[in-house]
């Protein structure tokens, strides 16, 4: 069994003391035992026992017999008095842990609360909140914390309650709060969470140093906790505690999965500046990820707080991409890959991948073509056989419909469509009707590639429909976060021009929130293009569309969710 560490009583006293006195009774139990034995073997010796064996008593053997049975049954009793020791003492150390260390660590986080509560109410109890929270700081037993990483399953649970208690976002709110700091804390930073902070690197510290790297365990809670400490003590370590951080990341750390791993960004910047076997083993970790197509976590790397490792991830994934002569640097932001943005919650870069690979075990050089002639850049949105059905038909002249999604969706909300997409062209493709799908990622990108279709096709074949995906308001629809096309962007000469791109009275489904509202932007766009245009009444999504056809035109009947449908004609409700 692991060596239980010397801890610290409420009381201040040690836990060696209660050791030293179980194993005094014991060794006093074993003297007693021997002195009683001995004293049996020195009298099966003795002149009288011999007198009694030669008269043929055998006493000697009975004494003998006697002696051994002592000495047996010592052992066996010494042997489950130190394991009961071991057992007390355990069970003794958490007892000790849960008093010196997690029952206050809980107490004063109730503590924070109750102040901010106490401050917000302007009650009077705010400054005995304040006395009591400098009493728990004060018998808070912080050298446990040091002494208890010394043993595996006590830093475990140490490891365990103190990331809980960094977590508490009233802790932060309590720093700024009592102390007036920004979020950024300077080397004059005082308080507990701060003091709690240097103590686990000092435990981290003194673990390493009496034992070795080694002797630490892959946990990623632990590295977890270094970071949030790293975060919260912000004094310059020494060259020996940078040392000692960096070797850590470099055996340990850097094997880490990706997803823990690049958040621990102070622990990253800190070894990639003092050990150029941390970036060496980093780069390699990462060229890894690229060899096994594990693109969640590259996608991970590359979104990591730490610059160092966003920039391999990245760097990466560019020489990635130009196997299939693609740059990086024209599909990043429709990927939304921003470096130090943390771990997003659209994991954009796998499924975009996944696409592309597949795509490209088809029809080798299809996304640079897709991409360079129709301004595709998020790949998963479409069903696969539509886009192999765009590429293979590229150069032909075909009657088509047109799918026009904006590159930039904030909530994702255009992933959704592919099974609408899928269904359309299903119905379409078999009465003769083409469908092609392009992406715009401004104003001025999304008429070029109205003029650019036309130039390409619009000879013999006009566009007969389209499904217009981006997300609006009653008057308005949006090409990027920033930009937008108005209502009374329809009243200019150069945007009516683009009638001439349509074949006659086309039909659009707006993919766009609210813009069905009676006087708003989809009844703007009916007027100006004669056109008929569906178009949601609310915030809502496509649910289904069904194609008719009739003398080779098709006919749409869209239904959104909720029931929000506003058809215009010409500019007329339906």
């Amino acid at each position: 069994m692991e060596k239980i560490p010397n801890l610290i009583k409420a009381d201040n006293s040690e836990l060696k003391d209660v050791e030293l006195e179980k194993r005094g009774k014991i060794l006093e139990y074993v003297k007693e035992k021997r002195s009683e034995r001995d004293s049996l073997l020195k009298e099966s010796s003795s002149f009288k026992t011999k007198i009694k064996d030669a008269l043929g008593y055998r006493h000697s053997e009975s004494l003998k017999e006697k002696s051994r049975m002592i000495q047996n049954q010592l052992h066996e009793d010494v042997s489950w008095q130190h394991e009961l020791l071991e057992r007390e003492l355990k069970k003794e150390s958490q007892s000790i842990i849960e008093q010196t260390i997690k029952l206050p660590l809980k107490e004063m986080v109730r503590i924070y609360y109750q102040k901010a509560q106490a401050k917000q109410n302007e009650d009077s109890t705010y400054q005995e909140l304040f006395k009591k929270e400098k009493e728990v700081a004060l018998n808070f037993r912080a050298e446990n914390i040091i002494v208890g990483f010394e043993n595996k399953e006590i830093r475990k649970d140490l490891t365990y309650d103190l990331n809980r208690f960094f977590e508490e976002n009233i802790i932060y709110e309590n720093l700024l709060d009592d102390f007036g700091y920004t979020n950024t804390l300077d080397e004059n930073t005082k308080g507990f969470p701060v003091e709690i902070a240097k103590t686990v690197l000092d435990g981290v510290f003194s673990m390493i140093e009496k034992n070795d790297i080694s002797s630490v365990e892959d946990d990623p809670a632990l590295f977890r906790l270094i970071e949030k400490s790293l975060n919260l003590y912000r004094r310059k370590l020494n060259d020996e505690q940078k040392k000692i951080l960096s070797d850590l990341m470099s055996q340990k750390g850097v094997y880490l999965d990706t997803h823990r791993f690049s958040n621990c960004t102070k622990l990253i910047e800190l070894a990639a500046s003092n050990s150029p076997e941390f970036t060496e083993k980093l780069g390699s970790r990462i060229e890894d990820l690229f060899t096994s197509k594990k693109w969640s976590e590259i996608n991970d790397a590359c979104e990591s707080r730490s610059k160092t490792l966003s920039d391999i991830a990245l760097s990466k994934l560019d020489t990635y991409l130009q196997k299939y002569d693609l740059k990086l640097d024209n599909f990043q932001k429709a990927w939304e890959l921003y470096p130090g943005s943390g771990q997003s919650s659209f994991r954009n870069l796998e499924t975009n991948m996944e696409k592309i690979e597949m795509l490209e075990s088809e029809r080798p050089g299809i996304t640079n073509s897709l991409f360079n002639e129709f301004g595709i850049k998020e790949f998963r949105r479409y069903p696969n056989e539509v886009l192999i059905e765009q590429f293979d038909s590229r150069n032909k002249d075909i009657p088509y419909g047109l799918v026009l999604f904006t590159n930039q969706d904030h909530n994702q909300s255009f992933d959704m469509r592919s099974g609408v997409i899928d269904s359309v062209f299903k119905q379409t493709i078999s009465n003769g009707l083409g469908m092609r799908i392009a992406e715009f990622d401004s104003r001025y990108d999304l008429f070029k590639k109205l003029i650019s279709l036309d130039s390409r096709y619009g000879t013999r074949n006009k566009i007969q429909y389209i499904f217009l995906g981006a997300h609006g308001t009653e008057d308005v629809f949006q090409t990027t976060y920033t930009e937008s096309v108005s209502k009374e962007d329809f009243e200019g000469k150069g945007v009516k021009k683009v009638k001439n791109f349509f074949a006659e009275n086309p039909e659009i489904i707006m993919a766009s929130c609210s813009t069905g509202v009676e006087g708003g932007i989809a009844q703007k766009i009916s007027e100006t293009y004669e056109a008929v245009v569906h178009a949601p009444t609310k915030p809502t999504n496509v649910k289904d569309i069904t194609v008719s056809f009739e003398d080779k035109i098709p006919h749409f009947k869209v239904v959104y969710a909720d029931d929000v449908l506003n058809t215009f004609a010409s500019g007329y409700i339906k």
